[in-house]
């Protein structure tokens, strides 16, 4: 019993000490959340993030409070979208480029184009050492028509044939011409420069793939080349052309869609892919929403396959890019930014016909 009138009697005192040596200031409430950091911890190679809306398109800095909360942003942080600090790491190449194109052989050996202007033509720079290291492994030679670099490139593209590791560079020149030079020892030797005849659209934002010889189609090479360019207009839409001979001829450049869909709502188109089956697809617009084109003769003749009505797409710069791609088992996949300024994804089994 005394234990506890001594207990109460402290119970009422202590307030009394407390006022005579100061008030106790309370913890500091340290700031929570997944973007609070220690100064210096974020690395500049890392951003956090959040995705625009169709309101506001550009993606907003979650670290920056005051941009979040203009926002109005509420976000889901928790289980696989919890966010993680990380630091990339870059190498710097010491080569110059436009518009790059890159690629990768079974080797290992990463490639893409050093554009250098009229008179010296588009290189080749390529790293064995998984990008820490660089070195210009051309096209060189005499510069003319016959032999040696195309001397010049509006817009260079490089190609890895995934079935055989050849290296393809395709440049075009003026809108008007193009040439094709390859490697088939990761750049150590190229051939000579053949040129792409017998086209009368002018030539832009060109795209290579390669496939074996499809049914009823007779090569002179391991792999057909399939090449598209677009027009710049709706009603020529693509333009594509194959060879037979390892790209040493083409035939004549054929329109890359089905005569029954003239005029194309969309002379732009994304990059070709070969299919093992010795099918090629392009994606494109069609005028009922994104498509895929294929071919099933090399490139010679077209068909159109709208791959949806329901989900459209982004009118704005960049509408005509649909994706394409083919596994190993045949099937084709095919990405592209709709109207809520988001990527959607589809895929076939049946060669593009659903």
């Amino acid at each position: 019993m005394r234990n506890l009138a001594v207990l109460v009697a402290l119970l009422f005192i202590s307030p009394v000490f407390a006022g005579c040596f100061g008030e106790e200031k309370a913890p500091t409430q340290e700031p929570d959340g997944p973007f609070i950091f220690e100064e210096g911890d974020v690395s500049s190679t890392t951003w956090y993030h959040y995705p625009g809306t169709v309101s506001s398109p550009f993606a907003i800095d979650a670290t920056n409070s005051e941009a979040v909360s203009a926002a109005n942003i509420t976000a889901n942080l928790s289980g696989n979208s919890t966010p993680y600090f990380s630091t990339g790491t870059y190498y710097g190449t010491g080569y110059d480029t436009f518009e790059p194109t890159l690629g990768v052989t079974s080797s290992g050996a990463i490639f893409f184009t050093n554009y250098n202007g009229l008179g010296d033509g588009t290189h080749i720079i390529r790293s064995q050492d998984q990008g820490q290291t660089w070195e210009d492994v051309g096209p060189f030679g005499a510069i003319d028509d016959d032999s040696g670099q195309t001397p010049n490139s509006n817009d260079p593209y490089l190609y890895v044939d995934k079935f055989t590791d050849r290296l393809i560079k395709f440049d075009m020149h003026v809108l008007a011409a193009m040439f094709v030079e390859y490697s088939d020892n990761d750049g150590e030797s190229w051939s000579v420069p053949f040129t792409v005849e017998g086209y009368y659209q002018p030539q832009d934002h060109q795209s290579i793939a390669s496939m074996p010889a499809p049914p009823g189609v007779t090569a002179f090479h391991e792999v057909i080349y399939v090449y598209c360019i677009n027009t710049g207009s709706s009603a020529n839409g693509a333009q594509c052309s194959r060879s037979l001979d390892g790209g040493h001829t083409w035939d004549v450049q054929q329109i890359g869609y089905p005569i029954e869909s003239y005029p194309q709502c969309s002379g732009l188109h994304g990059h070709v892919a070969g299919g093992s089956d010795g099918s090629v697809y392009r994606g494109n617009p069609s005028c009922e929403g994104p498509a895929v084109y294929r071919s099933l003769d090399g490139g010679y003749s077209w068909t159109e396959h709208t791959i949806t009505t329901e989900v459209g797409m982004q009118q704005g710069w960049h509408s005509h890019e649909v994706a394409v791609a083919v596994d190993e088992e045949g099937a084709v996949h095919a990405t592209w930014i709709s109207t809520d300024e988001m990527p959607w994804y589809a895929y076939s089994r049946d060669q593009g016909a659903t």
